[in-house]
């Protein structure tokens, strides 16, 4: 599989995963079932994506140079994530201030049900011990000793409920134990940890919203980046990668000096019907490399020195049909000849005037 296949599809999978999470924080009370989802979840939903699309749609924007768009785009992008972050940072603040007020109320209950369940037990102990001294020990009434009974039998239950209320209340528990062990450690090394620990419990909430926010923006972002793809070279095996390209000059501009018509084009391409065999007639037997060309009846060594004479002279060649006509040949083996000619560096390019290849004599 291509590498940036892998990473597409990484980059894919975190991103989804970043928005799940920022998403979760959002609807938790829906993902627990403790609520219904409810028009104002949906919108929460809008807001997130809206958020990232905007996010990806500035970078788009910016590179097409639409900067105005841009702006609007970063815009949009910048409120929503401030909108975001603050519902999000109030979420997790409205789980610590609510775990922070159940830890408040169960250390007000434990300080108020200790000092009765200690009464509670004290007076148990009491009247169990007159109970023995009186009733057992003794020779009090009955009365006495059945009233005696019903008193420890209070004090009993009394403190079995208060026993009971310390156990539903549980045993301490810090509140955000994270943020009280980091604080810890930082006044290890001289930090003040009450300070360190109101900080981390305002900053951590805030960081966390941007991680999966920016996080799935940027991920999603790579996953459907518009990107050429990498390919390997047949040959060499080393990467390459296609860039998009302008057009070449030379791939847009008209050829110079080529046959003008039909009939110069056909034979042009698939050339004359008798080749030159001769120097006498223009022939390149003994220089495979010029254009075969003629019809019979010009020379290719006159031809060459009618048009250097003109262009030393300062003259111009309007028109190749001219030296087609002086040297009765067809403009096909005219514009092969002067091809052949410009190939050698003996004649400049043509100009294009309407239909015809103008020929100029170089400065």
């Amino acid at each position: 599989m291509p590498t940036s296949i892998i990473g597409r599809a990484v980059a894919l999978v975190a991103g989804v995963i970043f928005t799940a999470g920022a998403l979760a924080i959002l609807l938790e009370e829906v993902v627990l079932g403790s609520a219904d989802f409810a028009l104002k979840h949906g919108l929460t939903v809008v807001i997130v994506s809206g958020t990232m699309l905007t996010g990806h749609l500035v970078v788009e924007a910016w590179r097409s140079r639409h900067f105005l768009g841009a702006l609007g785009f970063a815009v949009l992008f910048l409120t929503g994530t401030a909108l975001v972050v603050y519902k999000s940072t109030g979420r997790q603040a409205e789980h610590t201030f609510q775990s922070q007020a159940e830890a408040d109320f169960a250390a007000e209950e434990r300080a108020r049900i200790k000092p009765l369940l200690a009464q509670a037990e004290a007076m148990h102990s009491g009247t169990a011990k007159k109970l023995a001294d009186d009733c057992v020990n003794g020779k009090r009434g009955k009365g006495h000793c059945d009233g005696l009974r019903a008193t420890l039998t209070v004090y009993d239950a009394a403190v079995k409920g208060h026993k009971a209320d310390l156990d539903r209340l549980g045993a301490p528990k810090p509140v955000a134990p994270e943020a009280e062990n980091f604080a810890a450690l930082a006044a290890v090394f001289g930090a003040d940890k009450a300070k360190i620990k109101a900080g981390s419990l305002l900053v951590v909430p805030f960081v966390q919203t941007i991680l999966f926010e920016l996080g799935g923006i940027w991920c999603l972002g790579f996953a459907f980046r518009h990107r050429p793809a990498t390919r390997k070279a047949k040959a060499t095996g080393e990467t390459v990668t296609t860039q998009p390209r302008q057009p070449l000059p030379i791939e847009t501009a008209q050829t110079d000096f080529y046959a003008d018509d039909i009939e110069a084009t056909r034979s042009t391409i698939i050339g004359d019907d008798q080749d030159d065999t001769d120097a006498g007639n223009g022939g390149n037997s003994g220089n495979p490399s010029r254009p075969k060309g003629g019809n019979g009846g010009g020379n290719r060594q006159a031809f060459e020195a009618d048009v250097l004479t003109r262009l030393a002279l300062g003259q111009t060649i309007e028109c190749q049909d001219d030296l087609a006509l002086a040297h009765g040949v067809n403009k096909g083996t005219v514009s092969k000849w002067l091809k052949d000619m410009r190939r050698r560096d003996l004649i400049p390019a043509a100009q294009r005037v309407g239909r015809c290849h103008r020929l100029v004599a170089a400065d």
